[in-house]
């Protein structure tokens, strides 16, 4: 045990210098947050305060095995890695197992032979290091380290071949004591650091996986706000369908009032054939009697409008009846005056006139009369839809040549309202309409264009709002008729 006794505490060094040398270790310790460096840093200021050759460092691994982990100074290169059992370790043994510091002297010091290794064999080994190490000659001090009341380490230095008084030994121990303390700082500073990065790591994975979740919630909201303006146009879709569906029910159930209608009126006017039938006897025989002047004018006038009446019921009755398509030589001027026939009382009678310029000779087309007349019918009737406060219908019928091969081309135009591009966008479509169920079915045009292009022609329109519009049918002329 070094004697601590207060008349040579301080043969090299007073209190004020010690206190001063401590601060500044203290305050290079509390600095750092190295283990090794801070013990580095402790160990190369003992050596220079004390002047001691070499200091080494010497800790207890877990498996109970002394290691030299750090040395300064001079020959310390060589006992850096030196390791030993703990309790045979001469010295160093000696002061893990009581605590205590020594000044040991030479090898055999007694106070430490009994932590030499029993065996001879394992004692020459240890002791052919310590000569290698140059622990052999002069005196070297030991001083524990003290970790909550335990040895912890030790601290050992020497003056290769000089003697080591104690105040220089107390100095050592001093330092010990702040290297104790050094120790136990740079470890909780070594945790605090271990678990500041664990924080740091944690901290970046959750703001990774927050950052994930953002960009999942991000995409979630997106696919939601996608699939919601989906659903959206398929509800309007389905509104539309609806509405559409609804509207061609009525249109279905309209189409078959007026195939009713029609077929009652069909009936109306065979009944009105019979009675008729006799009329035009009678007239036949008055025209064969002699009247004056005057009377002769008015039997004349009647025999005029029964047969008129006569041509409209015979007309009415050929439209009307259910008949198989039956294509045939036609004129189509002759087609287009049966049509006038039907129609031209009703159209004048709400303020339309019709104008016809109908060029002799076209050629005949092979066309059914019943289906090509519906055609003209529908055309004519849906222009004079067009023009409720009156107005006029053209018809014209040429001739047209179309990639060098003559065609017959009749044009109807109206002087009515006319119609938008989206009216005629879907103006061929069935049960497309702009007059309403209790006028139309929206089937006329769309039946129309299907009995052309049966008959291997095109039907076209052109329309101006607030000028008209003008239907054109393009029919082919019968081959080997050359006018």
């Amino acid at each position: 045990m070094v004697n601590k006794k207060q008349d040579n505490l301080y043969e090299n060094f007073n209190e004020e210098q010690l206190l001063v040398k401590l601060y500044g270790i203290t305050s290079k310790v509390a600095a750092s947050a190295n283990v090794k460096q801070t013990m580095r840093t402790v160990l190369e200021d003992i050596r220079k305060l004390t002047g001691f050759s070499r200091v080494f460092l010497y800790m207890e691994n877990s498996k109970g095995i002394i290691d030299a982990v750090m040395a300064v100074g001079r020959h310390s290169l060589v006992a850096k890695s030196f390791s030993w059992h703990r309790k045979t370790m001469g010295a160093i043994s000696y002061v893990f197992d009581t605590g205590n510091s020594i000044i040991r002297k030479g090898l055999e010091d007694e106070r430490v032979k009994k932590y030499y290794p029993k065996k001879q064999e394992d004692r020459d080994v240890l002791f052919s290091i310590f000569k290698l190490a140059k622990f052999d000659i002069g005196d070297v001090a030991y001083v524990p380290i003290f970790h909550h009341n335990k040895v912890v380490g030790v601290i050992s230095g020497d003056k290769l071949g000089k003697n080591i008084t104690n105040s220089e030994t107390h100095v050592l121990e001093t330092f010990a004591n702040q290297a104790g303390w050094a120790l136990e700082r740079a470890k909780l500073n070594e945790e605090l650091n271990k678990k500041n990065k664990q924080l740091k790591e944690k901290s970046k994975s959750l703001q990774e996986a927050n950052k994930q979740l953002q960009d999942f919630l991000n995409l979630l909201e997106e696919k939601v706000e996608d699939r919601t303006q989906e659903l959206k146009k398929k509800n309007i879709a389905l509104q539309k369908a609806l509405k559409d569906l609804k509207e061609t029910q009525d249109q279905l159930i309209h189409s078959a009032k007026l195939a009713s209608i029609g077929e009652l009126t069909a009936g109306i006017a065979h009944e009105i054939k019979n009675p008729l039938t006799g009329i035009i006897g009678f007239v036949t025989l008055l025209k064969e009697m002699k009247f004056n002047k005057e009377d002769q004018t008015i039997v004349d006038g009647l025999s005029t409008s029964v047969e008129h009446l006569r041509k409209v019921v015979m007309n009415f009755l050929s439209f009307s009846k259910k008949t198989e398509v039956q294509y045939g030589p036609l004129d189509i001027n002759e087609v287009i005056g049966n049509t006038l026939a039907l129609v031209s009382h009703q159209v004048q009678g709400v303020g339309v006139q019709i104008n016809t310029s109908l060029k002799p000779d076209l050629g005949i087309i092979n066309g059914d009369m019943s289906q090509l007349t519906q055609v003209f019918t529908n055309i004519i009737m849906n222009a004079a839809d067009a023009m409720p406060k009156g107005g006029e219908i053209t018809i014209k019928s040429h001739q047209k040549k179309i990639e060098g091969i003559c065609k017959v081309a009749i044009d109807i135009s109206d002087t009515g309202h006319g119609m938008s591009k989206k009216v005629m966008e879907n103006i061929f479509n069935s049960f497309y309409t702009t007059k309403g169920i209790e006028k139309g079915t929206g089937l006329g045009l769309s039946v129309s264009k299907g009995i052309i292009e049966n008959h291997e022609g095109t039907i076209t329109v052109k329309s101006q709002q607030g000028k008209g519009t003008t239907f054109t049918i393009i029919l082919p002329i019968l081959e080997g008729d050359k006018r």
